[in-house]
């Protein structure tokens, strides 16, 4: 069953336990009552699930410490490593030096314990084509993917302006005419996404990002698949 924007945001909230009761007694209701529905929940929670198991939420830290060798200061192709930015589900994200160009993009490399896996290797490798394939202003741009002395990585576009979680956790929320502004270039954005052929399927304030004059970039396409793929 395709999944659509709303469908995924709401099956997000009800799987990480922020829905309201209404919404979820309706999710439940509409699982037992509808096979396409169960089966749109249990695509998304495979895909949560893949993501859990290879420690999605292991802050800077700790993934530093669990990821030898430490890369800053490596030059990897024509990207010098300069420092750890954060982490996702599959591996550390840098920013790095662009040598070639002369310019800040950020690296992100699949976690050396994963390199051997060739399921987890061939999502990383289709996070990175699917995102290159979306040609809109506010979707991060993907630079380059390789693979350097056994580091699978691609490089994309570096994005100083944080995320829109690290907005909220130094400023508890945002004002109410931003917030709407946010989620009114968000749904726009998504919207163009799914026109291109990409469900996003993981939308949350960290996969939300700014540039350094404040605006929005999606990013983040690691459990995205084309429209037609019936697969997770």
């Amino acid at each position: 069953m395709p999944i659509d924007d709303e469908l995924g945001a709401r099956l997000a909230a009800y799987l990480d336990g922020e829905a309201d009761d209404a919404d979820r007694r309706a999710i439940e209701e509409a699982v037992e009552r509808d096979p396409a529905a169960r089966q749109a929940l249990d695509e998304m929670r495979a895909a949560r699930d893949l993501l859990c198991e290879y420690d999605t939420h292991t802050d800077v830290s700790t993934a530093r410490a669990s990821e030898p060798p430490d890369l800053v200061g490596t030059p990897v192709d024509h990207f010098l490593i300069e420092c750890p930015l954060g982490c996702g589900g599959m591996g550390q994200v840098y920013r790095a030096l662009d040598t070639s160009l002369n310019r800040p993009v950020a690296v992100k490399v699949i976690s050396p314990r994963l390199t051997g896996d060739a399921k987890v290797v061939d999502r990383f490798v289709r996070e990175a084509r699917l995102q290159s394939q979306i040609d809109h202003p506010h979707v991060a741009h993907v630079y380059f993917v390789g693979q350097h002395e056994g580091h699978r990585y691609f490089a994309m576009e570096y994005l100083p302006g944080g995320s829109l979680e690290d907005r909220l956790r130094r400023d508890g929320s945002l004002e109410p005419d931003e917030a709407i502004g946010v989620v009114l270039e968000v749904a726009d954005i998504l919207r163009s996404v799914r026109r291109s052929g990409v469900v996003h399927r993981d939308l949350k304030p960290s996969n939300i990002m700014f540039t350094a004059d404040g605006s929005i970039k999606l990013t983040d396409f690691g459990i995205a698949r084309p429209d037609d793929d019936e697969g997770t």
